[in-house]
């Protein structure tokens, strides 16, 4: 039986141990989508870029992709 559901939203600024979580993810994700044709070489590129810019200013962020937390109990 579900007790509970939260919804964990988070904007994460260049330079917090946040921001690694986007910037590995799409790293690691953004070649597969050239891979498969589903994204340019160039957007990647830029992609890149912006995440390196973003990472370099404290001053810039990135909104991170929602998290749910869901509790339940067994009864």
């Amino acid at each position: 039986n579900v007790s509970q559901i939260n919804i964990h939203h988070r904007i994460a600024r260049g330079g917090d141990s946040l921001f690694q979580w986007p910037y590995v993810w799409w790293h690691t994700f953004a070649p597969k989508l050239v891979a498969q044709g589903l994204f340019s070489e160039t957007d990647c590129d830029e992609l890149f870029r912006d995440l390196d810019e973003i990472a370099a200013d404290p001053n810039q962020f990135i909104e991170c992709p929602q998290v749910y937390e869901i509790v339940a109990v067994k009864r």
